[in-house]
């Protein structure tokens, strides 16, 4: 996993990303883990400049797509990735799992 920082001039962290290359069915893939901005900075350009960062560097990897996953209720996260041009293009479906989940009976006792 590769990390990607932005800076405000002070040199102060205003922002970060955590991301890698990968190969998958979709082809070539440029995979954001993690995209954070300080909450008092947002709208100042920093998430703006990470993605178009990452998007050159995906270009430049040979990479098809730039992909991230985002919870379900963070809704200004998704208008700003509507507003830089993201689109939503699949539903991610987890499951939380208990101690013993998916063993029959027999495995448990």
């Amino acid at each position: 996993m590769r990390h990607l920082s932005a800076f405000e001039q002070a040199g102060r962290l205003v922002g970060l990303a955590s991301w890698r290359i990968m190969s998958t069915i979709r082809g070539r893939v440029l995979y954001v883990d993690d995209l954070v901005t300080d909450p008092g900075m947002r709208r100042m350009g920093a998430g703006r400049a990470l993605l178009a960062w990452l998007e050159r560097a995906g270009v430049a990897a040979g990479c098809q797509t730039i992909e991230l996953d985002s919870a379900v209720t963070r809704s200004d996260a998704h208008r700003f990735y509507a507003r830089v041009g993201l689109s939503i293009s699949a539903f991610h479906f987890a499951r939380t799992l208990a101690a013993g989940y998916g063993r029959t009976r027999n495995e448990r006792d």
